[in-house]
């Protein structure tokens, strides 16, 4: 009959919730079984994670041949928080000195399952050597469950710390590649200082082999005695999780932060040596609110990570160009035209290099493809680039973000969706311009249907500060959709529904546009101009004022318009002004006004007017930034943007005869 085993209840005198914020990632919790392995002179470390036939981890194993556990040892370390035996012993037997100190590490194995046991052998200081078990349950943290030793000899030192109950989050990470990667850099200057053997599911954590660079930086921080700084950078072939370790002179992880630095074609850590760090290892958990000197050195590492960062990346950008351009794959031909062009590659180059490790494998097709995609996309839009670099090269979600947030900052970026919006919008005049002068296709040219469509997506061109807010719509609907903004009591919904508006002849007022603005600095104000538009061909007369004053006397009398803070202005865009309209206007092109309180102006301006109003306003970033719109351009961007509003209008060799003529002096036209 075998002996009753003998059970005793290690506890400690912490609340859950308390003990709760021990438990972190499973992550964490990894690395924090495997450190303990090491503080414990463990020369083989074997993680295990157990998957059924459903795919599913059913239970983590780390096992180890260190010293082991003894039950002086867990009695000390399992029933009281913190006091560690290693703050006050500081080195193993073997004279590596300890990760850790804070006696928290046990309550890690929790980060990734519900139920943990420890299984230890080790060799007592009266010589016996003896095997105990320890279990523990997440919803108990305080309590951990002790069997009594019982002698084993001959058995091998160590300890199995054996997890199940695996958590969600910890199934996702076993279950990726990202272990095997922790493992890797985590422990890369500690393997190669010891000599020590890690495996993840049997597979031996080789940092050299992951590794395609390493380098040796000294960093000089004044403020720190001593001021000497050492930083081992290592750029690793896979995807790591970028971090900066500050270490001691043996190699031991003392804190991890994050790298903090923007360097998305690069995956790498740092590892910082600096010789007071382990005697301020609880300082630097506090990062850059310790006392100084921590932070300038963590400021100081980060700086000479940019500038060793900036170097390599110029180094492998002029590689790289250079075997896409010899092979073809480049999508730009000869040197950039323009500010613009040069913005748009160095911004390409940026974006390729990130992706070169998806990108390289490929066959040259495939890459000429995924680069001209790439350089659709930022010519259209920079920070659509994401959508191909995620689904068509499957790039990482951390290097997406990466790049994401350097799109964001660079300006590049800036200058290419600045130009593109200055590009379009000189076309876009210049394709104007053509629709309402040229002879043929201003006759032919409809109001509604055509113009007042298009107008209605390029309302820059009116008034730069507007944007369109009511689009072919009834005044009574203008007035509903102020009410709904404004969310006003004192007028509901159903009085503004109640009755058309209309103008002192009794028609239902319509509006081709009304432009809006928010009135700086005043609360539920705004600012609109009501736009008559008219044919190219259709001059302004004294009816056609008369009639926009129509509208204005509609505004005036209608008593809904005076319950909600708007001023308006009303503009007829024509051909021309005609003979019997200019001597009603002054000489800014004004007729006049409605009088009775709040200004009511009528504006005619003519087609002319407003492009080179237009002109104007872009005339200094069309000179910086060196472009030169033309009419066949114009016209190119209004077949790919208005094709359904457009008539026929002439080919692209009259186009290019307009070009020439427009560069004319004013004499010769």
């Amino acid at each position: 009959m075998a002996p009753s085993v003998i059970m005793r209840r290690l506890s400690v005198s912490v609340s859950q919730d308390h003990l709760l914020n021990q438990v972190k990632s499973p992550r964490h919790g990894l690395l924090e079984l495997v450190w303990n392995a090491f503080d414990a002179d463990a020369t083989q470390v074997d993680v295990v994670a157990e998957e059924n036939s459903l795919g599913s981890i059913t239970r983590v194993t780390v096992s180890d041949n260190g010293t082991g556990i003894t039950a002086e040892q867990a009695e000390r370390q399992f029933d009281q928080l913190g006091n560690s035996w290693k703050a006050q012993q500081k080195i193993s037997d073997k004279g590596r000195q300890f990760h850790g100190q804070y006696g928290r590490g046990r309550w890690s194995a929790f980060g990734i399952g519900a139920q943990a046991s420890w299984v230890s052998v080790a060799e007592r200081i009266t010589g016996v050597v003896e095997k105990l078990r320890i279990d523990g349950q997440r919803d108990d943290l305080a309590g951990f469950d002790y069997e009594e030793p019982e002698s084993a000899p001959g058995q091998q030192r160590g300890t199995v710390v054996t997890i199940a109950g695996i958590l969600d989050n910890a199934q996702r990470y076993f279950l990726s590649p990202e272990p095997l990667t922790d493992l890797t850099t985590q422990f890369a200057t500690y393997v190669e200082n010891y000599g020590i053997t890690i495996t993840f599911n049997g597979t031996k954590v080789d940092p050299k082999a992951m590794q395609t660079r390493s380098h040796d930086l000294v960093v000089e921080v004044p403020t720190a005695t001593p001021s000497r700084v050492e930083v081992r950078v290592v750029e690793w072939e896979l995807a790591v999780h970028r971090a900066i370790y500050f270490m001691d002179s043996n190699g031991a992880i003392l804190h991890e932060m994050r790298a903090g630095i923007h360097a998305p074609s690069f995956d790498f850590t740092a590892y910082v040596r600096w010789a007071p760090a382990r005697e301020r290892q609880s300082e630097l958990l506090l990062e850059e609110s310790a006392p100084d000197p921590i932070p300038a050195i963590i400021r100081a590492v980060r700086s000479a990570l940019r500038d060793y960062f900036a170097a390599r990346d110029k180094e492998e950008r002029s590689k790289v160009l250079e075997r896409w351009k010899s092979e073809k794959s480049y999508p730009y031909k000869g040197d950039a035209a323009n500010t613009v062009e040069r913005a748009e590659r160095e911004l390409f180059e940026v974006v390729a290099l990130t992706a070169a490790k998806a990108i390289e494998p490929m066959e040259q097709r495939e890459r000429r493809l995924s680069f001209a995609l790439i350089q659709q996309a930022l010519s259209q839009n920079p920070q659509a680039v994401r959508v191909i670099l995620r689904d068509v090269l499957d790039m990482p979600e951390r290097k997406l973000n990466d790049l994401t947030s350097l799109l964001e900052r660079t300006s590049l970026s800036s200058i290419v969706s600045m130009a593109k919006t200055v590009s379009n919008r000189l076309d876009f005049v210049r394709g104007l311009e053509h629709m309402v002068f040229d002879k043929q296709t201003k006759k032919v040219l409809l109001e509604r249907s055509q113009l007042h469509k298009i107008l209605a997506a390029e309302t820059w061109i009116l008034k730069e500060e507007y944007s369109l807010s009511v689009n072919d719509e009834t005044l009574t609907t203008a007035l509903r959709d102020h009410l709904s903004e404004f969310g006003r009591d004192d007028v509901t919904t159903a009085d503004a529904q109640a009755s058309e508006v209309l103008d002192t002849d009794g028609k239902r007022v319509v509006v081709d546009l009304i432009l809006s603005s928010i009135v700086p600095q005043t609360a539920n104000r705004r600012e609109h101009v009501v736009i008559e538009l008219k044919r190219p061909t259709v001059h302004i007369n004294a009816a056609g004022l008369l009639q926009a004053n129509k509208y204005a006397v509609a505004v005036r009398n209608d008593p809904r318009f005076e319950k909600v803070q708007v001023s308006w202005e009303f503009w007829i865009i024509g051909d021309t002004i005609a003979e019997d309209a200019k001597n009603l206007l002054d000489e800014t092109g004004l007729f006049g006004s409605t009088g009775k309180g709040d200004n009511l102006p009528i504006r005619a301006v003519t087609w002319a007017q407003v492009i080179e109003d237009a002109k104007h306003r872009l005339k200094f970033v069309e000179k910086a930034l060196e472009i030169e719109p033309s009419t066949s351009s114009g016209l190119t961007y209004f077949r790919e943007n208005y094709s359904q509003y457009m008539p026929d209008i002439d080919s692209d060799d009259e186009a290019d005869e307009l070009d020439s003529a427009a560069e004319a002096p004013e004499s010769t036209r």
